[in-house]
């Protein structure tokens, strides 16, 4: 119950148009690796994991190897 009083107190002080929906899961999200990966992919880092291939991913992060 102290976890879901929490979330709901930091999703009170959080503006609402930092908040993204995932297309593909409809979570809703807010943390910066999920914002970077849905600004970079189009997608959550879950749904990226699952959906987007790995060279896909390496051509938007620049990763060379």
């Amino acid at each position: 119950m102290k976890e879901k009083k929490r979330i709901e107190a930091l999703r009170r002080q959080l503006p609402e148009e930092d908040e993204i929906q995932c297309p593909n899961c409809f979570q809703f999200f807010y943390d910066q690796y999920n914002l970077l990966c849905f600004a970079s992919l189009g997608y959550c880092l879950l749904c990226a994991n699952k959906k987007v291939k790995i060279g896909t991913i390496k051509d938007k992060y620049h990763v060379s190897n």
